[in-house]
């Protein structure tokens, strides 16, 4: 019940920005096969910039204690928050909270907050990457290992938001009125159907995937099941 990518050349892509805007939320299952590189979840920003505009967050294993790290800019200002906690390989839970221009929050498995408060206001997003990093044409941080449940909301999660996803609620259960985008990645059959727009999101690189009849029919009800 997740695609798997190969850490070289295989990830997600949009055919328009998914999120743009304050207030958001962005959430992922991601299960690693190594720890030693930086490996993106999500990122969405300004094709145009050379430099970080926009919002993204990574696995950042060259970063000292592994944290899951955020990196938010606007061409102007930047900020990189990092958990205080490390990824591991296995399946975990990533959460990255943009409540407005000068907070922000992100967790691992509901835990290690790290938060930032630099006043930041990307503008002109025009591109939404899963599993991989862009500026201009330069391609990096591709992700090794799996991942599932990948969405995003126009709303701030609250603390209540965050336990019931740590707890295996379905991501299109919780906040679902401001739902943008949501990514079960279920199997090769249901591919990278986005459930909750109208959004087309393309896999590069021909990805794999790993499902089992139970974890489909589990999430058909709305739990995530087994993963």
């Amino acid at each position: 019940m997740a695609i798997s990518l190969n850490g070289s050349t295989q990830y997600l892509s949009a055919s328009a920005i998914a999120v743009s805007s304050y207030p958001n939320t962005l959430v992922a299952y991601a299960n690693p096969t190594v720890t030693n590189v930086d490996q993106y979840v999500h990122a969405h920003d300004n094709s145009a910039s050379a430099i970080i505009n926009g919002w993204k967050f990574r696995l950042a294993g060259l970063t000292g204690g592994t944290p899951v790290r955020m990196s938010s800019g606007d061409a102007t200002n930047q900020e990189a928050v990092s958990t205080s906690t490390a990824f591991t390989t296995g399946w975990q839970k990533v959460i990255m909270i943009n409540t407005n221009a000068t907070s922000r929050s992100l967790y691992r498995d509901n835990a290690g907050l790290g938060s930032g408060s630099t006043s930041i206001t990307p503008t002109g997003l025009n591109r939404s990457l899963i599993g991989v990093s862009q500026l201009l044409a330069a391609f990096s941080g591709f992700f090794n290992g799996s991942l599932a449940m990948v969405a995003g909301y126009s709303v701030a999660w609250s603390s209540t938001d965050r336990a019931m996803y740590q707890s295996g609620l379905a991501p299109w259960l919780i906040q679902k009125q401001a739902l943008v985008f949501c990514l079960p990645l279920y199997d090769s059959a249901f591919g990278p159907t986005d459930i909750a727009s109208n959004l087309t999101w393309t896999a590069q690189a021909s990805p794999t995937y790993t499902a089992s009849l139970a974890a489909r029919l589990t999430n058909s009800i709305g739990l995530t099941g087994i993963l």
